[in-house]
């Protein structure tokens, strides 16, 4: 069995004889660290325990915006799983402000449109799409900031790090559920 060697770049594991990593094509640094250069000032196997799954995707991500605080990379769980996607990566705070303005986007509509449904409607549809996309392309660099928030602390937990799909869960019926109500409002009581 080969001995592996992680890129100073990406953060992926190449064998120790590679000149270049396979993946980012960079050339290998052979130093004592296992890890590969910090991002951001934060070592990276600080930054891999508190992801958990899919670290290695994230990391060559966050890798390529270095020093960004704001950056722009499409995330497609984010763009169909939106909040979902955040409550199953533990941003609960970023998931239920996200939620709020999402329930205040739909609510505007349901006022503005309050003539007829087919009006509020065609008003709240591009609306949310156009909020569903600002949080795909948001989402990474979001995600970042909280790891980095979380990771840098004296202290940090990194119980906060990983995934649920328990939270994901939850956080989907409530929303669903509040979602139920407000329609149930405007249909039954306000139209």
């Amino acid at each position: 069995m080969q001995n592996e060697i992680r890129c100073s770049n990406c953060g992926k594991i190449c064998k120790e004889t590679d000149t270049h990593c396979r993946y980012c094509q960079e050339p290998i640094v052979k130093t004592n660290d296992t890890y590969g250069k910090p991002i951001d000032g934060v070592e990276i196997g600080r930054w891999e325990e508190f992801i958990g799954e899919a670290s290695e995707s994230y990391i060559a991500k966050f890798r390529k915006n270095e020093g960004k605080k704001i950056f722009v990379n499409a995330n497609i769980g984010a763009l169909i799983f939106a909040q979902t996607w955040m409550f199953y990566r533990k941003m609960y705070l970023e998931a239920i402000i996200t939620y709020l303005v999402g329930i205040a986007i739909i609510v505007a509509c349901f006022l503005i449109g309050a003539v007829d449904i087919f009006t509020a409607v065609m008003i709240m549809l591009p609306l949310m799409l156009a909020y569903r996309v600002a949080i795909c392309i948001f989402g990474d660099a979001i995600y970042k900031a909280y790891i980095k928030r979380e990771i840098s602390k004296n202290a940090p937990d990194m119980r906060k790090g990983g995934t649920s799909v328990a939270a994901a869960i939850v956080g989907s019926v409530a929303f669903n559920i509040i979602l139920s109500i407000i329609s149930f409002v405007f249909e039954y009581v306000i139209w």
